[in-house]
């Protein structure tokens, strides 16, 4: 081998080393660095992604508290009970009249929250009832209006109104237990100032009384129908037995108890098993109490009163004694 190829072989030679050493080098430090490089971005995007998750939980706790703070209390005995007064304060409040509010069965949803539906008649003006409403909607409570039901057969330019309003709140699973509602302030639509508060969604139904129209026949006919009334109707009697329901059966601390409402004196009774009682004119003791039924001895006879049914839809229970034996 001359000098020249000698050279050249050196030349090969060297080339391959250079090449070879920048593999080593970069299979032994660049490449393990690289990895550790991937690994950072890969736990900085995990870091992220729970930053992100622990800010959506922590954007759901506060959304969930502000819920459970709408809440009625967590005693279905005390909310219903609280919740029944306010209706009928503001209901006083907002001037309408002749007031009933009837409470409903109690609904559970799993184990989420109770619905406790409510109904509330009474004769008012558009303007009483936008009222109403306005500060129904102003509460802070988890709660709905689900129908409106309003009647009439006033003509004149302000009618009185005959109407129904279904309602509902709930009980959240997580509410606390209290004693109070919330206060009610004595005036639910004046500011300091004595001035009205705007209720847009609500006095744009004042711009126009859909239950306005004009009286179509004569005057004579007018007076005829007038003068053919009675001024001064007898009353009818009050059948208290008519107006007074079961709306519900439920266990507290384990022991059954029922539930009584008198629709017309807005009164409630509780009913506990093997209790004397007297309600709606009518006494007697309590036999059993089960989901659905209330078992009634009333002189010496066995009714039966079903949920939602009133005390004049009493079933007498045919009881079958078997004979004894020898």
């Amino acid at each position: 081998m001359n000098k020249r190829e000698k050279i050249l072989l050196a030349i090969v030679v060297g080339i391959l080393l250079i090449f070879s050493g920048e593999s080593l080098i970069t299979e032994s430090f660049l490449q393990p660095l690289r990895d550790r490089e991937g690994q950072v971005a890969d736990l900085e995007q995990r870091i992220h992604a729970n930053d992100r998750a622990f800010q959506q939980i922590q954007v759901a706790q506060k959304q969930l508290a502000g819920l459970t703070a709408r809440s009625l209390p967590a005693d279905p005995s005390v909310a219903s009970t609280l919740y029944q007064n306010w209706l009928l304060k503001i209901a006083a409040l907002s001037e309408l009249k002749q007031i009933i509010v009837t409470p409903h069965r109690m609904v559970a949803e799993g184990d989420a929250f109770v619905r406790f539906p409510f109904s509330i008649q009474a004769t008012t003006r558009l303007e009483n009832l936008c009222e109403f409403m306005h500060a129904f909607y102003q509460a802070e409570l988890l709660q709905k209006i689900t129908q409106v039901s309003i009647e009439t057969t006033d003509h004149s330019n302000d009618p009185t109104l005959q109407i129904t309003v279904h309602l509902e709140s709930v009980v959240l699973n997580k509410a606390e237990r209290r004693s109070t509602l919330f206060p009610v302030s004595d005036d639910l639509d004046k500011t300091e100032q004595n001035e009205v508060k705007p209720r847009p969604n609500f006095d744009a139904l004042l711009q126009h009384n859909f239950f306005v129209r004009g009286y179509g026949g004569s005057s004579q006919e007018a007076t005829m129908n007038l003068v053919q009334k009675n001024p001064n109707p007898k009353p009818k009697p009050i059948d208290f037995g008519a107006q007074t329901y079961l709306i519900g059966s439920l266990f507290t601390d384990g022991k059954p108890e029922a539930w009584i409402f008198d629709r017309k004196r807005q009164h409630r009774t509780i009913l506990f098993e093997g209790s004397a009682f007297e309600v709606a004119e009518i006494a007697g003791t309590v036999s059993t109490i089960d989901d659905d039924s209330v078992m009634l001895e009333i002189q010496g006879v066995t009714k039966r009163l079903d949920l939602g049914r009133n005390f004049r839809q009493l079933v007498t229970v045919e009881r079958n004694w078997a004979p004894d034996g020898p």
